[in-house]
């Protein structure tokens, strides 16, 4: 997660600023993490970035977005 927001930041710069879905999947089962996921469009295309993160589930907690995301 360390990326999670330099990620986020880049991809609005280059133009993806419509916040199209934000969630999460919890991967019981599977692994000991929560999966974050972050679809981001850019509005003059319509084109779809998505980005994801793990979050240990242990620990779930990911660097905030609310500064960069209106």
């Amino acid at each position: 997660p360390p990326h999670w927001h330099s990620r986020a930041a880049a991809a609005l710069s280059e133009g993806f600023t419509f916040l199209a879905n934000l969630t999460a999947v919890d991967e019981v089962g599977h692994s000991d993490h929560i999966r974050v996921l972050l679809w981001l469009e850019n509005p003059d295309d319509g084109v779809t970035l998505r980005l994801a993160a793990l979050a240990d589930r242990d620990d779930p907690h990911l660097p905030d977005l609310a500064d960069i995301l209106p």
